[in-house]
């Protein structure tokens, strides 16, 4: 007996005899068959792996049953699901409309439930594997949108999605349908069944039929997803009076899709997520014409007997006087203090006062007007430390803090406006500056989850690797886009910006690049008809209205940056509206001067005394 597994030695393994060595591996579903020598070799590695017992037909049942009640409770609370295999009632077919209940799911949301649901591979916010954890994210998310999970739902192996909303008051609903199986279109289709959060679209909980279901991951699950995040980025799981609905509905399956072609008929595609249906086939006519036969036409140059025989003849007399790629060796191999004249020792000092937001430069203070008295200029480093901080904007907490009680560019309108009506006395408009104060103070943030809000989130990475493709086509030169943070005014600490990207190019200089991605034209290209910010020009072109709030945001981006330009980008799978707005000083300094006077009445007195804030 070996202690250390409390179990047999591979001394005793080898005098047990071959049926003895075979039921030994057959109880724990292990390979019987094969000479003496190698039955030794699996128990003795089963021995040594204290691989289990395969429990027999009757205890497997009751531990998938087991299993398959905790998929119907709802994780960290007491909630129970109804079951969606035995829910025969209240389902809503997509042609009957259920395609607009669907809750705004997006495909984001296969990694983050993979990742909360693997234990092996959940690493928590905030440790030091923050970059491991955003890096797996990224590959899952690869992972499906190129393998199996996507070419389910592309190539229609999805039948019918049927929607059930639990009840009218509840905070779920289901989402059930079957997918043929990959490996036989012919066999018992999977059952697949999707728990979601109405309002966010969030998983639950999920299940399948197929062998890995039970760990509700796996590749139909996902394709559940990328079949509600089709309509949900089509615009079309809400309701749409405006025109007639355009969801490809239930094709019948894969069964009744697939016909039978010659070989030399078929394009064969890989699925692909950002592609959708604009891709090109793996066979292209090229590869279709080409004949092997064919006399090849990489014949041999002098050249490339040259370049292949210089590596190992660098010094033959025949190389002295043909040009070649290997550089010259430095006229001044590098040497310790080679070139220095005199050497001497200096001490520098940095400014390593942590920088502060409004909230903290306003806490202790006893007046307002001391407040605003201590408001600092920065130093264009200072400035780019907190632009480097506070990068991520929206899942950075710094982003957050350092705009409590900014104007930030997103808002100046908003301010601007309500200044005006504050000091109009022949207005009838409200005078209340208490909803905007809670806006900009953080009081009252807006709803990630608003289905406008994550739609735009979602495309905004597309359109800006679209902008840099089109600008690369249309000749600049060098062209690059990056992601940026907070930008802080130097001289007006309560100004602040966040563009969706600052923008470089050798002929243009330095701009900003600001994506807007409207649900409303999510299947048509953008134009005056179909936004509430775009209007036809005098010319007849299409341009942004230079009364609303996306202009006052690229001025006032352009003002606290310094930068000149701004490229306004409206982006949809459809198509495209792209306008370079010029900065406009006179412009950006009345809209200053108003937001200076709100600031001054409105908001620097709330961040001292908190009065609005105490009262909540």
């Amino acid at each position: 007996m070996d202690e250390e597994t409390n179990g047999p030695s591979l001394g005793e393994i080898k005098r047990w005899t071959v049926p003895a060595l075979r039921d030994f591996l057959r109880v724990r579903g292990l390979k019987t068959t094969g000479l003496k020598d190698d039955l030794i070799s699996l128990v003795n590695a089963a021995v040594l792996l204290r691989y289990p017992i395969k429990p027999d037909e009757i205890a497997e049942d009751r531990r998938r049953s087991a299993e398959y009640a905790e998929l119907l409770i709802v994780k960290g609370t007491s909630t129970k699901l109804p079951d969606p295999l035995s829910l025969t009632e209240g389902w809503i077919k997509e042609t009957d409309g259920g395609v607009k209940q669907w809750p705004p799911v997006s495909y984001f949301e296969v990694a983050a439930w993979i990742l909360s649901e693997a234990p092996c591979v959940s690493l928590p916010r905030g440790s030091s594997k923050d970059q491991e954890r955003d890096t797996l994210h990224k590959r899952l998310l690869s992972d499906y949108k190129e393998g199996k999970a996507y070419s389910y739902f592309d190539s229609k192996w999805l039948n019918e999605v049927l929607y059930h909303p639990i009840a009218p008051d509840s905070d779920m609903c289901l989402v059930k349908t079957t997918c043929t199986p990959s490996q036989s279109i012919r066999n018992i289709p999977h059952t697949v069944w999707v728990a979601l959060e109405k309002k966010s679209g969030s998983i639950v909980s999920a299940y399948c039929s197929c062998f890995a279901g039970l760990g509700s991951t796996c590749n139909h699950v996902a394709a559940v997803i990328f079949n509600l995040d089709h309509a949900f980025m089509m615009g079309e799981s809400t309701p749409c009076t405006s025109k007639e609905c355009t969801w490809n509905v239930y094709s019948g399956g894969a069964a009744a899709v697939l016909k039978a072609k010659p070989i030399i008929e078929m394009e064969w595609v890989k699925p692909n997520y950002h592609k959708g249906a604009n891709r090109t086939p793996i066979n292209s006519v090229k590869k279709k014409l080409f004949n092997p036969l064919e006399n090849s036409t990489n014949k041999p140059t002098s050249s490339g007997l040259f370049d292949a025989m210089f590596p190992s003849c660098q010094n033959s007399t025949v190389f002295k006087y043909m040009h070649h790629d290997t550089p010259p060796p430095p006229a001044f191999p590098p040497q310790a203090d080679f070139n220095l004249d005199t050497e001497m020792e200096t001490e520098t000092t940095v400014d390593c006062t942590p920088l502060q937001s409004l909230s903290e430069m306003a806490s202790g203070k006893q007046t307002v007007q001391s407040f605003i008295d201590s408001l600092p200029a920065y130093t264009i480093n200072q400035v780019a430390t907190i632009e480097v901080e506070t990068r991520g904007q929206a899942d950075n907490t710094q982003w957050a803090n350092f705009r409590s009680g900014m104007i930030t560019a997103s808002n100046l309108k908003s301010v601007v406006t309500r200044n005006d009506t504050l000091h109009n006395e022949h207005t009838s408009l409200s005078k209340d500056p208490q909803p905007l104060i809670k806006t900009l103070m953080g009081y009252t943030p807006l709803d990630p989850d608003l289905p406008s809000l994550k739609y735009g989130r979602l495309l905004e990475p597309l359109a800006r690797e679209a902008y840099k493709g089109i600008q690369k086509e249309k000749g600049h030169q060098n062209m690059e886009v990056t992601e940026c943070g907070l930008f802080v005014h130097p001289k007006k600490a309560f100004l602040g910006a966040s563009p969706d990207g600052l923008v470089q190019c050798t002929c243009c200089g330095e701009g900003l690049l600001e994506v807007k991605c409207p649900r409303t034209s999510a299947m048509e290209k953008p134009r005056e008809n179909n936004t509430d910010f775009l209007q036809l020009s005098e010319r007849g072109d299409t341009e942004l209205k230079h009364k609303h709030s996306y202009f006052y945001q690229v001025q006032a981006q352009m003002g606290v940056t310094g930068r000149r330009w701004c490229d306004f980008f409206v982006y949809s799978k459809a198509g495209y509206h792209l306008e370079r707005i010029y900065f406009n000083e006179d412009f950006r300094m009345g809209a200053a001067v108003a937001a200076e006077q709100f600031f001054k009445e409105y908001i620097a007195p709330e961040l001292v005394h908190r009065k609005i804030d105490n009262e909540e």
